[in-house]
């Protein structure tokens, strides 16, 4: 799921210059859109953050359907362009409930000698959504596609990270179990508010990278 997001946050960014003669936008308004997720994270942590405390799994789905809700709006793109912007503040704000969950995730799911590794990789993921989402764009789009070649072009690259987004999502409904077999009570009787903060504390680090 976190791969997802970071490909999405990147958005048209790799394709800025070619959006901002296709569509007439501003250069700055289009470089703007990966400004969105940073901008979102800092508004909703907090709150996002009471509701991650009690239900740790559902903030995962719940973070995957609005980043699937907001892929499948900006397909709209060659309607308006204000679709592409609409898409990208729905998908910012379920970021949210996907980045601030691995370290209590986790807590909650795997063995002490297994946490650090849980954690680690899914902040590789970070980095692997980000290299996948200036990736994507190179897949589809030409540097010397028409006007016409590059707007049907964006509009499948948009396509397939819904659909990526929707496989993503689907995965999480069917494998996602609401709570582990095991007993994982070890920590000596660390509650989860003290989990959270420290899963917050590692989030908004590994936001600022």
């Amino acid at each position: 799921v976190t791969v997802v997001v970071k490909a999405l946050a990147i958005s048209l960014l790799p394709v800025g210059i070619m959006v901002h003669r296709s569509y007439s936008e501003r250069l700055i308004d289009v470089n703007c859109l990966a400004l969105i997720y940073p901008v979102a994270f800092m508004i909703f942590v907090l709150p996002g953050s009471y509701f991650v405390i009690s239900k740790t799994e559902e903030s995962v789905i719940l973070g995957a359907v609005l980043t699937t809700i907001g892929a499948i709006v900006k397909i709209y793109i060659n309607h308006a362009y204000e679709w592409v912007v609409i898409g990208q503040g729905i998908a910012a704000i379920g970021q949210v409930f996907i980045l601030i969950t691995p370290a209590t995730l986790a807590q909650e799911w795997f063995g002490p000698d297994e946490r650090v590794y849980a954690t680690s990789i899914a902040i590789i993921s970070q980095f692997a959504g980000l290299s996948l989402g200036y990736i994507m764009p190179s897949i589809w789009i030409k540097q010397d596609d028409t006007m016409k070649e590059f707007e049907t072009n964006v509009h499948s690259l948009l396509v397939a990270q819904a659909i990526m987004s929707l496989i993503v999502l689907s995965l999480a409904f069917l494998f996602l179990k609401s709570q582990p077999d095991f007993d994982i009570c070890d920590n000596g009787g660390q509650d989860k508010t003290s989990k959270q903060l420290h899963s917050m504390r590692t989030s908004a680090h590994n936001s600022r990278k």
